[in-house]
């Protein structure tokens, strides 16, 4: 059994390397909505980035580590919610939001080559929660699929990701953690992976 246990010396440089934070700029257009605010909510720090909407329009800038979860959210008719997660780069953004379908796979975003791999896993969930298994045999078949994406696509944030929230069983995790790229495994998911693997 390979358990992985970090220093607290390789944490910090883990920590060091995800808190860079680089400067990001969205353009976004909202359908269904004239005037408001949009906001970014940072998850793996504190903070929050907003933008006026001006018919329908909005600008939103600030700083993201590279790439971030973070939420995106609305505040219109004075009412303030968060409705999507979404995978945060640096750079330059757009985004089109429709109002009758915000969800994780409803925005569509250019400039951010990470949320789009986002949103194709999430596409996979939710064709998984569409067939209406019982709970045992749902979390089963998300297991199947996130440990299958990981094993395609070892380089990709969005690995750490699926295996982070759906892979339950320590003695699979750990093998698809170690197979990961050093990158991913220094990610923000990655390290709550190697966190759950050190925990046991």
């Amino acid at each position: 059994m390979v358990v992985y246990k970090f220093t607290a010396s390789v944490f910090f440089i883990f920590a060091v390397t995800r808190c860079v934070a680089q400067s990001y700029t969205i353009r976004g257009h909202i359908k269904g909505v004239d005037t408001g605010w949009a906001y970014i909510r940072h998850r793996q720090q504190t903070g929050t980035d907003s933008g006026k909407i001006v018919s329908g329009n909005f600008i939103i800038t600030g700083k993201v580590g590279n790439p971030e979860f973070c939420a995106f959210g609305l505040s219109i008719n004075r009412r303030k919610d968060y409705y999507l997660g979404l995978f945060l780069e640096s750079g330059n953004l757009t985004f089109r939001v429709d109002t009758d379908s915000l969800n994780d796979i409803g925005i569509i975003v250019k400039g951010s080559s990470v949320e789009l791999q986002f949103q194709q896993f999430q596409a996979m969930v939710a064709g998984v929660n569409k067939l209406h298994l019982t709970e045992s045999a749902l979390m089963e078949k998300l297991e199947q699929i996130s440990s299958k994406y990981a094993l395609e696509h070892r380089s990709s944030y969005i690995s750490a990701f699926a295996i982070f929230w759906y892979e339950k069983n320590l003695d699979k995790l750990s093998k698809l953690f170690i197979y990961l790229t050093p990158n991913v495994r220094k990610s923000y998911f990655g390290q709550k992976i190697a966190e759950n693997l050190n925990s046991r």
